[in-house]
């Protein structure tokens, strides 16, 4: 049918209004829109809106992972949040080039390198002061200690929901 097929159009209305009873067809689908159940593709859609809503800033560590690079390009092109990723800004965009992932909208930090490694290394002792955390200890293993916790526990707020949908958009990646 045809949307100038005005003959069909009013044969289709009368029809629907001979067999069909509107009200009630309205009154399922009311109470169909109003169902607890969620599907897994309904929590990610209302995920990914939230998100896209109030996008937040993620930091991920592990940024020689292809599934971190591949949810990393996924975050950023759907607007769900702004990703800094760590490691030596080189290294990492070789293997991005390697795995042919775009991660032109990601920011690139080397925290060992950063002018502020000393504030960011004081900032753990401080969190961790409880531990008796010395600068050393922060130190650790050439600063991967700082790259994993202090960009994640001292300088940002991550979103529950982004860090749920990352989790989803690796295991995908993995899958």
């Amino acid at each position: 049918m045809l949307p100038s097929s005005s003959e069909k159009i009013s044969q289709s209305k009368l029809l629907f209004d001979r067999y069909i009873n509107a009200n009630l067809l309205v009154e399922r689908l009311d109470a169909q829109a109003e169902s607890t159940i969620i599907t897994p593709k309904m929590f990610m859609h209302g995920l990914t809106k939230r998100c896209q809503q109030s996008p937040q800033h993620i930091i991920l560590p592990e940024s020689s992972d292809k599934r971190v690079l591949k949810a990393a390009e996924d975050v950023t092109r759907r607007g769900i949040a702004r990703i800094t990723l760590l490691g030596e800004p080189e290294a990492v965009h070789a293997q991005a080039k390697l795995f042919n992932v775009d991660i032109s909208q990601c920011e690139v930090v080397d925290p060992i390198k950063s002018p502020a490694f000393d504030r960011y290394a004081a900032a753990v002792c401080e969190a961790r002061k409880s531990k008796n955390m010395t600068p050393e200890q922060v130190m650790w293993g050439g600063g991967v200690f700082v790259c994993v916790c202090v960009y994640l526990c001292v300088c940002i707020y991550v979103c529950v929901f982004v860090c749920v949908y990352l989790c989803v958009c690796i295991y995908y990646c993995v899958c």
